[in-house]
């Protein structure tokens, strides 16, 4: 502990340096939407759809898993087709029997983004 110290005083400025570089490391990380999510489905129904929109919208992108399903209990990452302009978006699933669930305000910016329905 006395090392830590001594080499704290010796250089603060370089650890403020250093502490400000990895607070802008995070900020810009937190910034940007990422290129995909992990989506987990935790329901007992198979997924044949899944939707990305801008919070509180209605306007849905395209199909996000394409031609396949999710069944339960599994997971898949899909890539963000449409990238949402900030770091949050709502998602909504399309389940086999025709039911959809809505999961809202979902962070797109966090280090591993997903969502689970």
């Amino acid at each position: 502990m006395r090392t830590f110290i001594t080499a704290r005083l010796a250089r603060p400025g370089l650890l403020a340096v250093a502490a400000l570089a990895m607070e802008a490391g995070a900020a810009q990380a937190q910034g940007s939407p990422a290129a995909a999510i992990e989506v987990a489905n935790g329901g007992k129904r198979a997924i044949v759809a899944v939707y990305l929109s801008p919070p509180g919208r209605s306007d849905w992108s395209d199909d996000m898993l394409g031609k396949g399903t999710l069944k339960p209990g599994k997971s898949a990452r899909l890539k963000l087709k449409a990238r949402p302009d900030g770091c949050k978006a709502d998602f909504s699933a399309l389940l086999d029997n025709g039911e959809t669930t809505v999961r809202k305000d979902v962070d797109v910016c966090a280090e591993t983004p997903n969502v689970g329905f």
